[in-house]
């Protein structure tokens, strides 16, 4: 899956720039819709997210169906042998991936004593991260190895043939175009940060395939920060020309490595605005001087057109 669309890549990049976007099928609406900050903790702004609009790259098929989303909802596990199980799914999938991610993806994972200091609060928190691979959400988890931890992803991608049922099995969270069952959505996250549980969420929404620099942030990430009262982990993944064996094993040349960056406290001595503001241009502040402190830029894509 991933060599075939990055084979396909600069070809609708260079070739067929003005199509991309009416080719991109797979909306983020979920994280453009950013929670109304000076009045309910509960709403969405709307009119943000109908400003704001953007669209993957990549088009995946789909069979068009929603994700059932009510108060009741639980995007946990319903049982202990349904938790059992995913124990099991999630111990031989990481496995697995991570020999996929160091033999394919050449990833190394620095600042691991970070995450280390995290974990010894023992409470919950948030993880995020720049979108930047078909294969990111897998890295993550093989950064993040042996915790388990639970991911985000639009509602739309649910739909894909096998793929849906996989994202089901383990866990992950939809996150749907509609604002109340956003809500419904944020408000279990709060929940299950609450609970000692770590989540995962893409601040920046969209998929751009390689892309070097940081686009705008949605605000769904540090509004749950907020709410949680909770730190937020950044990782940021870079690029860097593949040595070795796996130069031979990518087209494009290219490995990358996972920085984890020092975890992020929300300053709760500022009002509800502040702190969401606060949080926000902090970790994008961390996550834009690692770009562009490490990054090699081996594949430069144009991307002005996705602001």
């Amino acid at each position: 899956m991933d060599n075939k669309n990055t084979n396909n890549l600069d070809e609708n990049t260079q070739n067929n720039k003005g199509n991309i976007s009416n080719d991109a099928n797979i909306e983020d609406k979920k994280s453009t819709m950013s929670a109304n900050s000076s009045n309910n903790d509960n709403c969405v702004d709307s009119e943000g997210a109908k400003a704001n609009k953007d669209k993957h790259i990549l088009t995946m098929p789909n069979n068009g169906k929603t994700v059932e989303i009510t108060k009741d909802t639980n995007f946990g596990s319903k049982n202990k042998f349904q938790e059992c199980l995913l124990n099991v799914g999630w111990f031989f999938a990481v496995n697995i991936l991570w020999v996929y991610c160091k033999l394919f993806l050449g990833l190394k994972i620095e600042g691991k004593e970070n995450y280390k200091q995290l974990r010894e609060k023992k409470k919950g928190f948030l993880v995020i991260s720049n979108h930047i691979h078909v294969m990111d959400t897998p890295m993550v988890a093989v950064t993040l190895k042996p915790h388990k931890l639970q991911f985000t992803s639009i509602e739309s991608n649910f739909a894909i043939p096998v793929a849906g049922k996989i994202l089901s099995f383990f866990n992950v969270i939809p996150m749907p175009e509609n604002p109340f069952k956003l809500k419904i959505v944020f408000d279990y996250i709060n929940k299950a940060v609450g609970e000692g549980k770590v989540v995962h969420l893409f601040p920046e929404g969209v998929l751009l395939p390689y892309n070097n620099k940081l686009k705008r942030f949605n605000r769904g990430a540090f509004v749950c920060a907020e709410r949680a009262k909770c730190d937020i982990l950044p990782i940021v993944y870079t690029q860097r020309k593949a040595k070795g064996p796996f130069k031979y094993l990518k087209k494009y040349r290219c490995s990358y490595t996972a920085h984890i960056l020092p975890a992020l406290e929300l300053d709760q001595s500022l009002n509800r605005k502040d702190a969401i503001n606060d949080i926000e241009s902090r970790a994008r502040a961390v996550m834009e001087e690692t770009l562009q402190k490490y990054d090699e830029n081996v594949i430069s894509i144009d991307y002005s057109e996705f602001k």
